[in-house]
């Protein structure tokens, strides 16, 4: 199950509402191997990646995190990369239903 977190932030106070996904929704149809529906099915794969915030894997817009020193990293780079290696391969995942 994925879980999406949108928070928005203010100086004090931060909300976050969860958005879940165990599987991809029926109205997103299977992409055929000519491609033909290539159209609906991006629209339609987009829309259900950016409500669980999974888009950024495909759109560039969630990189790999950097390590300042790849010999010696902190433990928040460790579990940020294990983080993002964990989402990356659900949206990937997502991709492949």
């Amino acid at each position: 199950m994925l879980v999406c977190c949108a928070a928005k932030s203010t100086h004090t106070t931060k909300m976050t509402t969860p958005t879940t996904i165990e599987k991809l929704p029926m109205n997103i149809p299977c992409l055929e191997p000519n491609r033909s529906n290539w159209a609906i099915f991006s629209m339609c794969f987009q829309k259900a990646m950016t409500v669980t915030c999974q888009w950024g894997y495909f759109s560039g817009l969630k990189p790999h995190p950097k390590i300042k020193d790849e010999n010696v990293p902190t433990d928040e780079e460790i579990k940020a990369t294990e983080t993002w290696k964990y989402e990356d391969s659900v949206a990937s995942y997502l991709l492949s239903q």
